[in-house]
């Protein structure tokens, strides 16, 4: 209903009536502006809603062309820890991995001190001694295994091979000096029936010597070397808990040929003893 019926309907509602203590006219009016005035919220509110959920489904809308088109500001890359990473933090003790996987770390000869070195070279002429056939008798490598972090600066361990060459061709002998109380293993278990193969059963004997030591000798199979290769070993335990052996092989450990396997050891049993018993091989100086 618009004003001007609504203003008609009242004046003849009221033509023969008595006066009314109000304008009918200012009421249309007022109810005119009143109704405007609803309209107008009413439509601000309904262009409110249309926007907010206009709003909400751009995302949804865009969703598929934002994967496409834009492009991160900055790429990932994976990268591996820097140098500074890997440091230990202040107050914490650096990683020892040779002492948790239990790996036996060969200091170079360079690093050997001056009484290592003089029994690297008294190997080479010892060898020379028992074994005077030979030709070109030289030290090959010497070197201080030690597993997991050294806990003194002593030596506890020296290895020195030392080559030579033979009417049947080039090959080496290995010659270990143990400090006292380095050895665990006792003579009598190196030979004990459920130690090694049959062959190491067979062939290990424990000598007794008149002055309370002990040799030990044995042959093997290596633990590296070609099928059917041979070492030849003998260890003296001596009275103060230092032992020294001394291996020979049927073969040249310096290139592992299957095709140039002897039919005995480069050294003899008793060769290989004569280098055991050395007194200069000992760690104490």
């Amino acid at each position: 209903m618009d004003e001007r019926t609504l203003r008609e309907g009242m004046r003849d509602a009221v033509g023969g009536e008595p006066p009314l203590g109000f304008d009918p006219d200012q009421v249309v009016d007022k109810a005119g502006r009143e109704q405007r005035k609803r309209r107008a919220m009413v439509g601000t509110g309904l262009a409110t809603l249309v926007v907010l959920a206009g709003v909400a489904t751009i995302p949804g809308a865009l969703g598929a062309y934002d994967q496409r088109s834009v492009t991160p500001a900055a790429p990932v890359v994976e990268t591996s820890p820097s140098k500074d990473e890997d440091l230990p933090l202040p107050g914490m003790d650096p990683a020892e991995p040779e002492k948790e996987s239990g790996a036996e770390i060969n200091y170079p000869e360079k690093k050997l001190g001056p009484h290592e070195k003089s029994l690297a070279q008294h190997a080479g002429k010892a060898v020379a001694e028992v074994a005077p056939n030979m030709d070109d008798v030289h030290v090959v490598h010497s070197s201080i295994p030690v597993r997991g972090k050294p806990e003194t600066d002593k030596t506890r361990r020296l290895e020195i091979t030392v080559g030579f060459t033979d009417e049947v061709g080039p090959t080496s002998t290995m010659v270990s000096i143990h400090a006292p109380g380095t050895v665990s293993e006792s003579p009598s278990r190196i030979c004990a029936p459920d130690s090694g193969d049959e062959l190491t059963r067979r062939q290990c004997r424990v000598i007794s010597q008149e002055d309370g030591s002990t040799l030990v000798s044995s042959l093997a199979a290596p633990d590296e070397g070609p099928r059917g290769a041979l070492v030849r070993t003998v260890r003296h335990f001596r009275t103060n808990g230092a032992v020294v052996q001394a291996s020979a092989y049927t073969f040249n450990p310096q290139q592992l040929d299957p095709s140039k396997l002897r039919r005995e050891t480069a050294l003899t049993d008793e060769q290989l003893t004569e280098l055991v018993t050395d007194p200069a091989f000992t760690l104490t100086e």
